[in-house]
């Protein structure tokens, strides 16, 4: 065996860093929805999401904010059968076990949060979040040559129990159960569901579509109609209006 190691001054080692999938757009989503999640597993928030349900993570001896517990109904006895399978979001305090999403993070020294909920990017809980939408919804390609899915709580049809207690289903994560489902009791909260958020463009005007439609087949005749049948529209609706005057 060769004792002398003194080559190893002349050694100049090499950059081995882990590479990062770059993430392309915003982080986190401006546009009304809710959650972004991207194909490597990384999952961010929108601000209004995040304040409103209180998902911030507060200082070490502060105030408990909340987490998201993530529900597939294939997997939850409470939900009668033969309905349309759903994946319920919910609230949850972070100091619950096994909350799915923005449970827990690391704290520097004087006790203040090392991450914001809005970086942190939790890329295991994202991953698992992918896999219940896959198997929830049936979409096999959910991504479809894109970098990441916006998601949205469907705020306005949630559901509740009568004694607002729920046994929500969870896997195992460890030892010898690994992978089955168990179930975990949880108190006074609503469940919602969880959807894709498509954008909604707004429609153009009359005028616009003429412009478009018409006007560039070079159609002029069938733009002018276009335009008159506006006209007779706006003027029978302030016909309407003013007759609902009079009879007021």
């Amino acid at each position: 065996m060769n004792n002398n190691f003194s080559f190893l001054s002349q050694i100049q080692l090499l950059d081995n860093s882990p590479t990062t999938r770059r993430r392309f757009g915003e982080k986190n989503p401006t546009n009304g929805a809710h959650l972004r999640v991207f194909s490597d597993g990384y999952i961010y928030p929108s601000q209004e999401f995040v304040d409103k349900y209180n998902l911030e993570y507060t200082n070490k001896d502060g105030a408990v904010s909340n987490g998201i517990d993530f529900t597939p109904s294939n997997k939850w006895g409470a939900y009668p059968e033969g309905n349309p399978n759903v994946l319920f979001f919910s609230i949850v305090r972070k100091d619950q076990p096994k909350v799915d999403l923005f449970s827990s993070t690391n704290y520097n020294e004087d006790g203040t949060p090392k991450a914001s909920v809005m970086d942190q990017g939790t890329p295991t809980a994202g991953l698992k979040l992918i896999e219940l939408l896959q198997e929830t919804y049936g979409i096999e390609d959910l991504f479809a040559n894109n970098s990441s899915i916006d998601l949205m709580i469907v705020e306005d049809a949630g559901i509740n129990s009568p004694d607002n207690i729920y046994f929500l289903p969870k896997v195992i994560t460890r030892g010898e159960k690994k992978g089955q489902w168990t179930s975990i009791r949880r108190e006074n909260t609503t469940l919602y569901p969880v959807t894709i958020y498509t954008e909604e463009i707004p429609l153009p005007e009359i005028e616009d579509i003429a412009d478009v439609e018409y006007l560039e087949d070079g159609d002029e005749e069938a733009f002018h109609e276009a335009i008159e049948l506006h006209e007779a529209e706006t003027v029978y609706e302030n016909t309407d209006d003013s007759t609902d005057e009079q009879n007021q």
